[in-house]
């Protein structure tokens, strides 16, 4: 957040001529990182730095931070590792440029530069923790005749402590205790904070803040819980759009279909936005508003926020991560896909930076409890999945969700995709092919179909949208 202000203030916009905000996080790519800062920085040359080696690409960065006064932020960074690799893209000297980054090491700050300017923020000290949790429950009694009873006072005090004097941790508890009006239900949960802090004693630090985010996960109602959970289906610091993510959840069957279960005029997708708004409220999610309507354009996870996401979600088996990395054998292997599909683990989410097609689909039958599958292709360049398609609807007969978005396919989708029935959303955004077969007519259920691909304007659709009885997004 400071960052954030430091990047957009007004005297930092007149001193430098240039400008690249750039997220690292624990999964960072190389030429991701470069291609990202680059087209900020030279945006008339984005076209061809697509087809420029990595080795050029470095050359350009160290070239243009020293022909123009450029700011860098370089957002959470995990490791030195990244430095190590990328360190040669940076000037050292003055040259007018500057690099801030945020990290939640220091150690990694003095390894890059052991002269810099290190800022640590503070954590609150009790008093003002106390302060900020109460202004978040009881921010509508401004009276000066309102005072906190006594005994919730003390039990607030209690509580806050473990907060470590982290906001984000203090603001979540606050989020949880205004669904909580009486005494009674507060105690309910300092008790229930008390019978799972042991959960959190081997995580480090961190140990306590986690578990007050964890319960404010516990203390959701039932039907927030799995749209909670599928937010960890999207990679790390990704801005998810709240359009695609309602959706999913309607696909998945989280909303209620039966108008009966909805208030009175209400659509599928006002009920989606008001699941999100309480998970916003109570400081689970973080959301960004469009201006002009007044909706929530998309929503991101914080990371801790994030952990707390997949720890539960991997422990209810909810979903399951997998990553496909060059020199990650454990994790892209054959023996840790039959371990993900096998289990029963109903939706998976798959993380592609190489070519996939040799993984995937795994070579067993036992995947018919699999009934969502996102692919996110986390290169800079399509990947191309020649048969991938075609294996995937012989193997998954019982998918609800397909995403297959930036990928190259041949000129003609798989007539196969006709045999995945039981697809109510099916997107393609962003892949490379100019026809869809008219087998699509058999997918009776679908409720969202996205064919926004590069050959848009070239792009033949049959004559069979008609038949799809219950399509309701295109």
């Amino acid at each position: 957040m400071l960052a954030r202000k430091v990047y957009r203030h007004g005297n930092t916009r007149t001193h430098f001529q240039a400008f690249a905000w750039a997220c690292i996080s624990q999964q960072w790519q190389l030429q991701d990182v470069l291609l990202g800062i680059l087209n900020k920085l030279v945006p008339e040359k984005r076209e061809i730095f697509k087809s420029t080696r990595d080795e050029e690409l470095v050359n350009e960065l160290y070239e243009v931070q020293q022909r123009k006064k450029c700011l860098l932020v370089l957002d959470d960074i995990w490791s030195m590792d990244f430095w190590d690799i990328l360190g040669a893209a940076f000037p050292p000297g003055n040259t007018g440029s500057k690099i801030l980054l945020t990290t939640r090491n220091h150690k990694i700050a003095l390894h890059i530069d052991p002269t810099c300017f290190l800022h640590k923020p503070r954590c609150l000290n009790e008093e003002e923790s106390w302060e900020l949790l109460q202004r978040k429950v009881f921010h509508g009694k401004n009276s000066p005749d309102f005072k906190i009873d006594t005994s919730m006072e003390m039990l607030g005090r209690e509580l806050v402590v473990q907060c470590g004097g982290l906001p984000l941790a203090v603001t979540i508890l606050g989020g949880l205790l205004v669904t909580k009006p009486t005494l009674r239900e507060w105690k309910m949960v300092h008790e229930n904070f008390n019978l799972y802090l042991w959960r959190g004693q081997n995580l480090g630090e961190y140990g306590k803040v986690y578990e007050v985010l964890a319960l404010s996960y516990r203390d959701l109602a039932y039907q927030l819980k799995p749209c909670f959970l599928y937010l960890g289906n999207f990679p790390e610091d990704s801005n998810i759009r709240t359009r695609n993510l309602y959706q999913m959840w309607a696909a998945e069957g989280f909303l209620p279909l039966d108008s009966q279960h909805r208030v009175e005029g209400e659509s599928i997708m006002d009920v989606a936005e008001h699941y999100l708004c309480e998970l916003a409220q109570r400081g689970m999610v973080q959301v960004q508003v469009e201006e002009l309507s007044g909706k929530f354009k998309s929503c991101q996870l914080h990371d801790l926020m994030r952990d707390v996401c997949l720890s539960n979600g991997k422990e209810e088996n909810f979903l399951k991560i997998i990553h496909f990395r060059n020199g990650h054998e454990p994790i892209g292997s054959r023996s840790s896909l039959k371990a993900a599909t096998t289990a029963p683990t109903r939706r998976l989410s798959v993380f592609a930076y190489v070519y996939v097609e040799k993984y995937f689909p795994p070579k067993h039958k036992k995947t018919s409890h699999v009934r969502s599958v996102l692919f996110s292709n986390r290169c800079t360049y399509r990947i191309t999945i020649l048969d991938m398609l075609k294996l995937l609807c012989k193997d998954f007969k019982l998918l609800r969700v397909l995403q297959l978005d930036n990928f190259r396919f041949r000129l003609t989708l798989s007539k196969a995709i006709g045999d995945l029935v039981h697809l109510r959303y099916l997107s393609f955004q962003n892949s490379d092919f100019i026809e869809v077969p008219s087998s699509l007519s058999n997918l009776k259920f679908l409720q969202t179909l996205d064919l926004e691909v590069k050959s848009i304007n070239s792009l033949t659709i049959p004559d069979v949208l008609w038949k799809l009885d219950h399509l309701r997004h295109l």
